[in-house]
């Protein structure tokens, strides 16, 4: 079984531009239920939450729940900005 102490540098090297395009959400396409709290630093139960009060729109395929990355793009959009005390 190959482990990262006895992967080739080579592959270790090439590796890191793959890891910054994972990190980014596609142009299209959907998120898991998981991978949206992974990319908006929201809990899964606050999730569902949003998806409930139709906030954060949803689909379903089979037992999994998908959020398209436009929609998840646009639940981001209508969350209040933050208000500063500064004038």
């Amino acid at each position: 079984m190959r482990t990262v102490e006895n992967t080739p540098k080579a592959f270790k090297a090439s590796a890191a531009p793959l890891r910054a395009i994972a990190n980014t959400a596609p142009a299209q396409g959907a998120l898991s239920v998981e991978d949206f709290c992974k990319q908006y630093g929201v809990g899964r139960d606050r999730t569902y939450k949003e998806i409930r009060e139709g906030r954060l729109r949803a689909k379903k395929m089979g037992r999994r729940t998908l959020i398209a990355t436009a929609d998840a793009a646009r639940w981001l959009d209508s969350l209040p900005e933050l208000k500063t005390g500064k004038v």
